[in-house]
């Protein structure tokens, strides 16, 4: 359980202010070679060290029955289904 604080405080704390800083910093140094619409940010859904948190957050939305499930899909960082079908 300690190894897992650990780790967690680590890329919470840490590597991720880090990551954001460098893209950050990416972004304004490429994009007069790739234009103003050019993104560089950090994916944290493929961390492995912070899948049980977003799982946990999955987990906890489930039970919300005051939101819209667009609402939720929007808050773990996926499209709404409206936009998907063309409504």
């Amino acid at each position: 359980a300690n190894y897992k604080e650990a780790n967690l405080s680590f890329w919470r704390q840490t590597l991720l202010p880090l990551l954001h800083k460098t893209a950050d910093s990416l972004q304004l140094w490429l994009r007069p070679w790739f234009g103003d619409d050019l993104e560089v940010y950090v994916d944290m859904d493929n961390v492995p060290a912070l899948a049980t948190e977003r799982l946990e957050m999955i987990k906890s939305l489930q039970g919300i029955d005051f939101i819209s499930v667009d609402e939720k899909r929007k808050m773990i960082g996926l499209p709404a289904l409206s936009s998907e079908v063309g409504l």
